[in-house]
């Protein structure tokens, strides 16, 4: 039984670490400047005219435009979240972000300044949207899909022979955090086994401190974690 578990944990780790390479921006890629005292107010509120397309910004557009765009997608994610459309909204934050990380603006210039605000407020209301009680938690949200193939079983024979000594002792650790981190996540509406990255990042230690000074349990570095 415990060898059966055991070999879930490593397919769930893997196909983790895998995925992680393979995927595409999306909210979790931030900036790496901090917006400076922005408020929601500061972005303007003004409807945009004939943007070319709200779920990508045309690679000749000037950042105006691209701005106008990004504006368009996060105010439509907002009336459908209003309306009651989760997925519809959560995509339309994911489209004004994958905007806004496109636009190629000056230090300290007033479209850097309305770009740093419109990305602090899709932060907001992703946090805000996955908070409220309206989240309906989907069987995607629940469990990440378990699934065998060349990438999962060389990783899966890794932590078996080369880094056999590094996952018990990461294993070991994680009795002592894993509990609360599952609590949280299924609150969030997130899949629980997410509880099993810091195995991957830091082994469950701590103190954990990388090259690219990303700092304890999950690895985060400054500008992601802002």
């Amino acid at each position: 039984m415990q060898t059966k578990s055991l070999t879930i944990i490593l397919i769930i780790l893997t196909l983790f670490s895998w995925s992680c390479s393979h995927r595409t921006p999306s909210l979790q890629t931030v900036p790496t400047e901090p917006a400076k005292d922005m408020t929601i107010d500061s972005v303007p509120d003004e409807p945009v005219s004939d943007p070319a397309s709200t779920t990508e910004a045309d690679t000749e557009s000037s950042p105006a435009e691209m701005m106008e765009q990004a504006l368009l997608a996060y105010k439509e994610a907002l009336e459908a979240w209003e309306g009651g459309d989760t997925e519809t909204a959560m995509s339309g934050l994911d489209a004004a972000y994958g905007i806004i990380l496109k636009i190629k603006t000056l230090p300290d210039s007033s479209l850097e300044n309305e770009k740093n605000g419109l990305r602090l407020m899709i932060g907001r209301r992703l946090v805000e949207f996955f908070a409220s009680d309206q989240v309906a938690v989907g069987e995607n949200h629940q469990f990440i899909r378990l699934e065998e193939n060349p990438h999962v079983l060389k990783e899966i024979k890794r932590f078996q022979t080369v880094e056999r000594r590094y996952f018990n002792e990461s294993y070991h650790r994680s009795g002592r955090y894993r509990d609360m981190m599952r609590s949280e996540l299924k609150q969030a509406g997130l899949p629980e086994a997410l509880s099993w990255i810091p195995l991957i990042e830091s082994g469950f230690k701590l103190r954990a401190y990388s090259r690219a000074r990303a700092l304890g349990l999950w690895q985060f570095i400054s500008s992601t974690g802002y």
